[in-house]
């Protein structure tokens, strides 16, 4: 394909581009007419097919753009819970609920939410999943140019209330959530987590989204306490549960007798194409479970240390072989929304954890790009996110790192956070400019 009489051509150069999945070319180029990729290669040769075209040219690396598989922008201006270790999830979950409360008959969600895209860009973040608690913030990823997924948060729902009303309310929100569906943009729905709903709600969601063909998405495994809660129905986690929502069925039974991996798959919700965030106190059965269902893992390591949690075990991911993709939660347990800098965290975990294979940053940064998009379901021909090759969109972001060609993926996960130059969506510039 070359360039046609009504489209230009803009060529995108720098002295290292890195299309994840193949080597890294040196001083080299990307053709882009419209929003797709045309071609890549040497910048000479690329400048030659197509004479005259615009260059916008930058040292460092261009490569993908970043994928924030786990995100909750509306949550930007609640940064002053983000930059505090707390002391473990009900302390934290109680100091948020603190602040939704009193913030929430006064917050514009679409500005907060807003404001925190804006952040993602200028990280290099081209693509993001976003849980959608409230639906003044549900057009954010189009309003500000973001392709990804749009999440409708479900929580607090007992089976009573459910069949009484709430199931109809959820259809109607997600219908509305549905008319901003596009060819960038998909819908998802997102049970807070298996702790905050009722037995038989979690099932019911968990056919909806099999019915409709829709992505699920839910936390899983973020406390330590979460295994008591299902097995027993006991723990700080279920005094917690307990005292907003006492009817459920699992503290009605004393618990289910199962751990939180087999009680959340005894509810059907695996059986949908559903991905979890955090997964942190999963052991090698319920990891198991996660592959044996093909349930991929969005990580958030820094999330989880500002809340007080231990690492999610990283390493034993990658050794067995789970799928992972990486996320930056929100300001409200992370200082950022630099997606780099959990990418980067993740690797002196696994290092930690004892992870020694020579892999490690490829892999990493794979998770942070092409598998994030496979995750959410953005990798297809038409999405195209997550490599640059011909015929993709053309999303990437350029970093100012100097890095060899044998050492572009471990350059860019130890020293790319903080040096986003430029970040390009849909062939647009939308952060940075060229250098002279």
């Amino acid at each position: 394909m070359k360039n046609s009489s009504d489209k230009r051509v803009r060529i995108f150069s720098a002295g290292t581009v890195f299309p994840v999945g193949t080597p890294p070319i040196r001083n080299a180029s990307v053709a882009v007419v419209g929003d797709r990729i045309l071609n890549v290669g040497e910048r000479k040769a690329v400048l030659a097919e197509y004479p005259g075209s615009e260059e916008l040219r930058w040292e460092g690396v261009l490569m993908p753009g970043l994928v924030n598989a786990h995100s909750h922008l509306q949550y930007t201006g609640f940064s002053e819970l983000g930059v505090v270790t707390h002391s473990g999830f009900e302390e934290w979950s109680m100091a948020f609920d603190e602040m939704y409360t009193r913030k929430a008959p006064v917050e514009d969600w679409h500005a907060m939410a807003m404001a925190g895209a804006g952040q993602a860009i200028r990280s290099g973040t081209t693509t993001i999943a976003d849980i959608c608690t409230d639906l003044a913030a549900l057009s954010v990823l189009e309003d500000a140019g973001l392709p990804g997924m749009i999440f409708l948060e479900v929580m607090g729902g007992s089976w009573s209330d459910w069949v009484a009303g709430g199931r109809k309310d959820f259809l109607d929100q997600l219908d509305k959530v549905t008319k901003v569906k596009s060819d960038r943009i998909s819908v998802g729905v997102s049970p807070h987590a298996p702790y905050s709903l009722d037995t038989r709600v979690l099932a019911d969601l968990a056919d909806i989204g099999i019915t409709m063909g829709m992505k699920l998405h839910t936390h899983l495994a973020e406390s330590n306490w979460e295994d008591d809660y299902y097995r027993d129905g006991k723990g700080p986690l279920a005094d917690f549960v307990v005292s907003i929502w006492p009817e459920f069925q699992i503290l009605k039974e004393s618990g289910s007798g199962l751990k939180a991996l087999e009680y959340t798959a005894g509810t059907g919700l695996f059986a949908a194409d559903t991905y979890i965030a955090h997964g942190i106190y999963i052991d090698g059965p319920g990891r198991a479970i996660l592959r044996e269902n093909d349930v991929p893992v969005a990580l958030c390591p820094r999330s989880n240390i500002i809340i007080g949690l231990d690492p999610p075990p990283i390493a034993a991911y990658l050794e067995e072989g789970n799928r992972i993709c990486v996320g930056t939660d929100s300001l409200s347990s992370s200082p950022s929304l630099d997606l780099l800098e959990d990418v980067k965290l993740l690797r002196e975990l696994a290092i930690d954890q004892g992870y020694r294979n020579p892999d490690l940053s490829s892999r990493l940064l794979a998770a942070a790009t092409i598998d994030g998009a496979k995750v959410i379901g953005r990798d297809t021909a038409d999405a195209g996110i997550g490599v640059i090759e011909a015929g993709r969109r053309a999303d990437f972001a350029v970093f100012a790192v100097d890095a060899a060609p044998e050492n572009v993926e471990e350059t860019i996960v130890t020293s790319g956070a903080g040096n986003c130059v430029a970040t390009v969506i849909g062939g647009e510039t939308v952060h940075g400019s060229p250098e002279a």
